[in-house]
């Protein structure tokens, strides 16, 4: 079990460089509004998580007429203490715990679990399917990092393969293309079953916690239903 214990916010939205301390248990931000309560909670996400939880890019988060942001913090983790640091200068992002220096975010995310709730939330039932898978890979990504992993050489096929079709100016290598497709759909059989999987559980503690709050017998279910079933990825996609 770990807390945030402190941390240390600079060039970071509306803050030059500020310092917040955290109690181990509840914790409760107030404020008058702009005051800068939602920047203070997205430097926490970007610290545990690497990136802003808004689908913004890096260089937006840098306070104005500034270069550069830095996140840094101190976690309480079984009684040991952790120091961690995210620094972006404009061009490359660097994370680093005590002594240890990540060459990328998939290696840091899981580190420390995180999850956020805000207004945009609603847009997880009003919007588009592509928002609640997002939803599933924010989340399993780092609780699972054979997901994590499944997903990004999914992502990097797809995006091969793609670019190989939209190749005209001479004939498709029809060997690298069948090579291609058989890996992604080996991942993408990956995904849809390691969803289904987490979907089971999430609907195992949704039943539990309904049980608490209600009499009533009946309860919502959540049901993940993929594009494409998996059985079938290999006839669709061949």
């Amino acid at each position: 079990m770990f807390f945030l214990e402190t941390i240390k916010i600079v060039n970071f939205r509306c803050y030059d460089i500020k310092q917040f301390n955290f109690h181990p248990n509840r914790n409760i931000i107030i404020g008058h509004n702009a005051i800068g309560k939602t920047s203070l909670v997205e430097a926490i996400y970007c610290l545990c998580f690497g990136k802003s939880f808004k689908n913004i890019k890096d260089s937006e988060l840098i306070r104005l007429n500034e270069t550069f942001y830095r996140i840094e913090a101190e976690f309480e983790s079984d009684h040991m203490k952790e120091k961690v640091a995210v620094v972006y200068d404009s061009t490359n992002k660097r994370i680093e715990k005590d002594s240890k220096t990540y060459k990328t975010i998939s290696e840091y995310v899981g580190t420390y679990n995180v999850v956020v709730f805000s207004p945009d939330d609603l847009e997880f039932i009003k919007g588009s399917p592509s928002i609640r898978r997002q939803f599933l890979d924010i989340y399993m990504g780092q609780m699972d990092r054979s997901y994590l992993q499944a997903l990004i050489r999914f992502k990097r096929l797809l995006k091969e393969r793609n670019e190989l079709l939209k190749e005209t100016h001479k004939p498709i290598d029809k060997t690298l293309l069948k090579l291609l497709t058989e890996a992604y759909v080996k991942e993408a059989e990956v995904i849809i079953r390691k969803r289904e999987a987490f979907i089971k559980q999430l609907n195992q503690a949704l039943k539990t916690q309904a049980q608490h709050i209600s009499s009533d017998k009946e309860w919502v279910e959540l049901v993940y239903k993929p594009n494409i079933n998996g059985d079938n990825l290999v006839n669709n996609f061949a």
